[in-house]
């Protein structure tokens, strides 16, 4: 099966959100846009994703992804791969100076599963253990059949920059997902989200929480996966509204 394309008729590259952040000292907000990812922005994303995502997200500091050389090459190569596929989201700067309008603020890697599609293939310890999460979450009903649906808007990562936190860019990033989704005729946009920030934001969005554990109960064949950490881990659900 061929990778899901984006339609042609859809615009690219197009700004699908603008929005304002708190006011600052100055009394001026910081302004921001969320557009899809150009050429120009794949590898300033992955290495967004690097320096931020890869630390913070609870499940992969867990298992030590930054330190397993094989799962980040794997890691790397799927994000460039998905990248490449001109469905990510991402958010920059919306200022007068030129040069903080390529600043990356955040970024939502996006994805989209088809129903047969073949599973994923990877040798790196973290990443094999990630996507067992991923296939026993993912796997516990068919979705496809639950939301009558042969395709839906999924993830492999949301990340907002730490010096940006607290402006909602996740959730605008989660929000902007509707007009993606609207223009390119996906109807369904399913997440497993670990993060507290992006399960508080996935949850004001608009997202249904369908599966809810926590880290350290979570167990595949009577095997513990997470047992220090303490953290949710939900599989959240939506459908897209209509235009």
């Amino acid at each position: 099966m061929m990778p899901w394309k984006r339609p042609g008729n859809v615009p690219y590259p197009n700004v699908w959100l603008r929005f304002e952040g708190r006011v600052l000292i100055d009394g001026k907000p910081l302004k921001y846009r969320i557009q899809d990812v150009t050429d120009d922005l794949i590898e300033p994303v992955i290495e967004h994703m690097c320096r931020y995502f890869i630390i913070r997200e609870n499940l992969l500091s867990h298992d030590g992804m930054a330190e397993d050389e094989v799962s980040l090459k794997e890691l790397r190569k799927l994000w460039r791969e998905t990248l490449e596929r001109k469905m990510t989201l991402v958010a920059l700067l919306d200022e007068d100076d030129e040069n903080s309008k390529k600043q990356i603020v955040g970024c939502n890697v996006l994805s989209v599963s088809q129903k047969g599609e073949p599973k994923l293939e990877c040798s790196g310890r973290s990443f094999k253990r990630l996507f067992t999460v991923l296939e026993d979450f993912y796997g516990k009903e068919d979705l496809y059949e639950k939301y009558g649906v042969d395709k839906y808007l999924s993830a492999y990562g949301l990340s907002v920059s730490p010096q940006f936190q607290g402006d909602s860019v996740g959730y605008h990033l989660l929000k902007a997902r509707d007009f993606l989704c609207q223009a390119t005729g996906l109807t369904v946009a399913v997440t497993l989200f670990s993060n507290p920030a992006a399960i508080h934001s996935a949850i004001k969005a608009g997202y249904t929480v369908t599966q809810d554990t926590t880290c350290d109960k979570y167990e595949i064949d009577g095997k513990i996966f997470f047992p220090r950490l303490k953290s949710r881990l939900i599989l959240s659900a939506k459908r897209i509204p209509e235009p």
